[in-house]
């Protein structure tokens, strides 16, 4: 049987509002956990992005295990928000079932999720920006990538239409591993390497999450800026 140990937090940052949203389910060896960012002013970017994390924890039970359960789920998730009928109200989403130590995930837009092992960090998202699909065609080279001024333009959300992208991946988990979920305030402040090395210098995963918020502070936030950590033991 699994264990696991978490922490999160939630910060609006420099702005009045607060857009980032996420949830926490634990049951008997398993843990759902999912973290999204709304976009849309204020209240209807934060209205979406609880939206889909509270649906997503509620209705885990409910779904088969495994990656069609979930691409199932936040299609529905989808459809409630654009059910909602109001103009500009979306999220981006990432979202993982953890089963014993098998995780499932699934991803739209520009949140991320890593996985950390040893001296090692891997992410298993990928951002759907303009940046992103222009570097990987091979259109604009990782120098120019740096001071690109439409870097942070979304190509896919939950709530913008039917036809969308939802990515799913799985992933064996190890004792030892942590799992984190971060919002862009976080990511576009800290690299990989960076949450690589505080999660190194991290003895525990309270510490690890205390950390990065330090280090988010500590540089200047740009954005609300959100994670959740899950330890593996």
């Amino acid at each position: 049987m699994a264990f696991y140990t978490f922490s999160y937090f939630s910060d609006k940052g420099p702005y009045p509002e607060n857009e980032d949203s996420l949830a926490i389910k634990e049951g008997v060896d398993s843990f759902f956990a999912c973290i999204a960012d709304g976009v849309g002013g204020a209240a209807a970017g934060g209205d979406a992005s609880k939206l889909a994390t509270k649906f997503f924890t509620d209705e885990m039970g409910k779904i088969p295990n495994g990656s069609l359960g979930l691409v199932s789920l936040i299609q529905e998730i989808n459809n409630n928000l654009i059910n909602l009928n109001r103009e500009g109200v979306f999220t981006t989403f990432s979202g993982v079932s953890i089963l014993g130590t098998q995780l499932y995930g699934v991803h739209v837009g520009d949140t991320r999720l890593f996985i950390l092992r040893g001296n090692g960090i891997t992410q298993l998202t990928v951002d759907h920006t303009e940046l992103h699909r222009l570097v990987s065609e091979g259109k604009l080279s990782f120098e120019d990538a740096v001071t690109y001024p439409r870097k942070h333009i979304l190509e896919n959300a939950l709530g913008v239409q039917l036809n969308f992208r939802i990515d799913s991946f799985e992933f064996l988990l190890l004792p030892g591993d942590r799992v984190l979920l971060t919002t862009d305030g976080v990511h576009n402040v800290l690299s990989k390497l960076n949450l690589r090395d505080i999660s190194k210098q991290s003895d525990s995963i309270q510490n690890y999450l205390l950390n990065i918020k330090n280090a988010v502070e500590l540089f200047g936030p740009t954005d609300n800026y959100s994670a959740i950590g899950i330890e593996v033991s």
